[in-house]
C-alpha cells in the first residue's frame, strides 16, 4: 500500500508540474484521502486508547469525504477546503 500510495503522489505531482491535472479531462483530480487514512492508522497505533485524538482523527478523515466524496475539487481547491473545514488540534 505505502509504495502505491508514494507512486499516485509522485504521478499526481507530474500532473500537477504539467499544468494539466486532469490530463486533458481522462483523469479526476487526486484524492489524497489514502495518505491521510494511513497517517490516521500509524498514529492510533502509536497512541492506543487516546480517545480525543481518535475522535478529532475521524472528524478530520469525515471532512476529506466531505470534500473528495462526490465530485473531486482540484488539487488546490481541495487543499483549501480541507484548511477551512479542519480545526488544528
Amino acid at each position: 500500500i505505502h509504495e502505491q500510495t508514494l507512486g499516485s503522489a509522485d504521478a499526481m505531482l507530474l500532473r500537477l508540474l504539467d499544468g494539466d491535472e486532469t490530463m486533458g479531462g481522462s483523469k479526476k483530480p487526486y484524492d489524497p484521502r489514502i495518505h491521510f487514512v494511513l497517517i490516521r492508522d500509524a498514529y492510533l497505533d502509536a497512541n492506543p486508547g487516546n480517545k480525543d485524538l481518535k475522535n478529532w482523527l475521524d472528524a478530520a478523515l469525515n471532512s476529506f469525504d466531505q470534500v473528495y466524496g462526490k465530485d473531486r475539487p482540484g488539487f488546490i481547491e481541495g487543499y483549501k477546503k480541507l484548511k477551512s473545514i479542519i480545526k488544528p488540534w
